[in-house]
This record gives structure tokens, sequence and C-alpha cells, in this order.
């Protein structure tokens, strides 16, 4: 057997201590809606991998990736002009033979299967296998820490972060809809202002869609906390987009499913905070579950967004979340063209002018939900042989929740993984709860807003489904787990 590593090399963020285990769709165009480091850690008792060292990569029968450049931990990244690039990432494979074995020889890189691993073996066909998904770092640099640091409600909170945050008021969070980590490192040339801050990237949430992300962003919870599981989610039976709060059958579902009774944690720990957000946004489901009990300060453009995150701090305000959606809007339409790169650019001068409304001293804290992959107009079908052993889809088109017949969960998740594996991640609830995709801790009254089996892509199209539908077709998309869309920015500067 002969194993072809085929990846480029670049590391990020890894703990060198002990072998510890495992470690938005259409619709929301109306509302405006890090390489997932799982952080693992190498045992110390491994030998050191040397590039003469024809040892296997291999640990407890998991395959890694080793990333090789500049050590350093999440803690590490004190400044974005110099992003520590470290990282071990581990993927479980389904096959004992898939490891580097001594003595074989590493073949030229095939371009079509980058950051992947090919198997030549009698008895298994040569194919690129799956890439590692980028995890969500939960407690170790993710979307979740935020608030517990902003809001120093725990102590040392900010450690997990690349930076420093929430030690001096007062402090303005700007969220920026849609603006992925990595877009924005290929995009330095036009983002001066951003890449001047110090800070570096983070992870978001599973999966990688603003009504999740944003609802983690402002409890501090995981999804399988908080109960926002996705753009279109289960609800009593019937799947409801979480974004209009509601659907075609329910109608509008404030009465029928209560914001405060489907996300039951208060906001922001619980503090009387001001919030800066769209006009049109102030009394949707969707606000009610994220952001009820806060002040709302609303605009209708961006100029009045700028005046108002001054006015609210020179007003005496200690913490101010604001929130802009333009990129992601722009990079649904367009996807990641020249319009993107424009959006972008002027996103660059609006964090210039928030800085500049803001008193001295005042420190703005520049954030993301999610970001984007450019798709095209590549959307499937799901095979008709595992259509017929559902009776529902929800998520969205990179992360498509399958429900399951009543008894078909086992014979589903084996015709997923038959029919779509080689282009997306398949996974069941149960792994991805054993993985903590969802968090340390899944909610009994939340178990059942999620499929049976869901499939995340990990190559550049969505899954289709019908019934999610919207004004236009999406160029650009979000919601698995490749680096592209997990990792998100967390930057910061002194106004």
């Amino acid at each position: 057997m002969s194993l072809v590593i085929t990846c480029s090399t670049r590391v990020r963020f890894t703990e060198i201590a002990e072998c510890d285990g495992s470690v938005d769709g259409p619709d929301h165009l109306s509302q405006g809606d890090l390489r997932g480091l799982p952080g693992q850690d190498v045992s110390a008792a491994d030998p050191a991998l040397r590039a003469d060292d024809p040892c296997a990569f291999e640990c407890q029968q998991d395959l890694f990736e080793v990333r090789l450049g500049e050590s350093g931990s999440f803690g590490d990244l004190t400044d974005r002009r110099r992003t520590g690039d470290l990282a071990v990432q581990r993927q479980r494979q389904q096959r004992s033979s898939c490891v580097v074995t001594p003595g074989r020889d590493l073949h030229a890189v095939d371009p079509t299967c980058r950051d992947r691993v090919t198997v030549d073996s009698p008895g298994l066909s040569s194919r690129c296998m799956q890439p590692m998904p980028t995890a969500p770092t939960y407690g170790r640099g993710c979307l979740t820490d935020l608030l517990p640091a902003l809001l120093s409600v725990t102590r040392g909170a900010s450690g997990a972060l690349p930076i420093e945050i929430g030690q001096r008021n007062p402090v303005v969070l700007l969220v920026l809809d849609g603006v992925g980590w990595e877009q924005l490192e290929d995009r330095r040339s036009l983002t001066p202002v951003l890449s001047a801050m110090r800070g570096g990237p983070i992870t978001s949430v599973a999966p990688s869609t603003t009504a999740t992300a944003l609802t983690s962003i402002t409890t501090g919870l995981t999804p399988g906390e908080h109960g926002i599981v996705g753009y279109r989610m289960m609800v009593d039976g019937e799947v409801m987009n979480t974004l209009r709060w509601g659907s075609a059958s329910m109608g509008d579902a404030r009465r029928t499913h209560p914001p405060d009774a489907l996300q039951p944690y208060d906001p922001f720990l619980g503090e009387r905070v001001d919030y800066v957000s769209k006009a049109e946004f102030a009394k949707t489901g969707f606000t009610g579950a994220h952001l009820r009990g806060a002040t709302l300060h609303p605009y209708r453009t961006t100029a009045v967004m700028v005046n108002e995150i001054g006015r609210v701090l020179r007003g005496g305000a200690s913490f101010v979340y604001a929130y802009y959606d333009g990129v992601d809007k722009v990079a649904h339409e367009y996807g990641l063209d020249d319009r993107y790169d424009a959006e972008l650019a002027f996103v660059d001068r609006l964090v210039a002018e928030v800085i500049a409304a803001s008193p001295t001293g005042t420190q703005v804290v520049v954030t993301a939900d999610h970001g984007q992959v450019d798709c095209g107009d590549d959307l499937r079908p799901i095979s008709s042989e595992v259509s017929g052993l559902t009776v529902a889809l929800s998520g969205e088109a990179r992360f498509r929740w399958l429900h399951a017949q009543p008894g078909a969960e086992k014979e589903l998740l084996e015709a997923a993984e038959d029919a779509h594996g080689n282009n997306a991640w398949v996974r069941s609830l149960e792994q991805m709860i054993d993985e903590r995709w969802l968090g340390q801790t899944v909610r009994a009254e939340v178990l059942d807003r999620y499929g049976s089996v869901a499939l995340l892509p990990f190559e550049p199209f969505g899954f289709d489904d019908p019934d999610d539908t919207g004004p236009f077709s999406l160029i650009g998309r979000h919601g698995s787990l490749t680096s592209a869309e997990m990792l998100v920015p967390l930057l910061t500067a002194a106004a």
C-alpha cells in the first residue's frame, strides 16, 4: 500500500501536551442576516517528527495532518501581522490502513486533492479522501468566549482568545456578518485599517450560520445549549426558518413558539446593554431570541449606524454591541468577485469611521459570525436512495440535516456515506455529540430540533432542498466546517 499526503504545510495554534483524545440559506437575505482549529494535543511521549524520520503518523488510530510553521498558541497571537501558523489536526479514519508506513514514497501533489489524503491499496480504489473539518474550539478561542471576556464575568476568560479584550471601558463589539478570516487575509491590500488591528482568527460554531452564531455571541453559549441550532430547524414536527421565525405552514411563529421559550437564556449574561442594529429587525422573533432585554438604537443607513455608536458611547454606555450585514448580502448575491472586494473595502472604511466616532480610550473589537464559500450555481440534489429514507430536510445547503424515517437512522447514515461521502462530511447526530461539534452539552429539549444525519460539503457546492427558497439563487454560501467558513477574525484597536 502507498499513501499520498497532498496538502499545503501550514500549522496553527497547537498545544503540545498530553494526547487527551477528541478533543444560512436564501431567506436570510430578507433578514439581513480558523481553520477550525480543533486544538488537539500531541502526546509529549511521541517522538518529534523530522523530515528524515520514516515513522507512522498514527496516534490512537487517528491520522494526523501536521502543518509546519511558527510555534505558538491562541494566546501568542497578539499581532495580526505576525500570526503564528501552527496547527496539528487529526481526522478519525474508518480504515486502519490510512497511515504513512515506513519506507514508502511521498508522491507529487494532486492539485484537485489539496489538503486531503489519497490512498492506493489493492482493496481500495484510488481517490481523494476527506479533508479534516474545522471543528469549533469552544472554550479555546471561539465566538462563545467573547461575552464572558468582554463583560468580565469570568476572570481571565479572554485567555482563550488571541488577544486580550474587555480590559478597558468602554467597549464596542462590532459584528461584521460574513467576513471570514481567510477572505480577509486574501484581501489585505483592500483593508488597511483591519490589517493594522491587533488580533487573529477564532472559530465560529456548528453550523457556521448567522442564526446560530449570533446567538452564541450574545449568550456565550454553544448551539447545544441555547437551542437555535440552524437557519432552518425542526420545531414540534415542522421546519421553522429561525431568521423569519416562521414558515409557510405555521406563518408568524412568535406566539406559537415564543423566542424566550425556544431560547430561554438571557442575552448578554443578563446585563442591560445597548445595541445598534437595523430598524427593521427590531420586532422579529430572532431578535427576541438573541437580543431581548437590550436597548435598541436603530439605524437605516450606515452613516446613522456610526453616529449612533458614537452617540451612545458619549452618553456613558460601557458596552455597545453593533451589527452590520452588508458583506454577507453581497457575498450571497454575487459571490467573492470584485463586488465583494468593493464591499469589503467599504467595510474597512466603516471600521475606521467607528473608531473615529468613539470616545478616546474606547476599545473597538471586530469579529464576524462566519466566512463564505463561492459555490457559483452548484446546488446538487440529495440522492434518491438517501431522500427515500427521510421524512424531512432542515438546516441549509452547506449543513443539510436529514430527518430519518422511524427506525431507518442507521440505514440512512450508511446510504448517505455511500452516496455523498466523496464530497461531504457525513455525520450522525450521535457522532456530532460525541465529537462535541455542538458543544460540551446538548440539552434534552434541543435534541429533536436536529436531524438524524447531516451532510456538510467540503467542496464548493450546496445540497438542494426544494422548500429552502428565497428571492434569488445564492452564490456565496456558508454553514459547513471548512476553514473558509469557520475561521473568523477577532481584531481590536483603541480609539
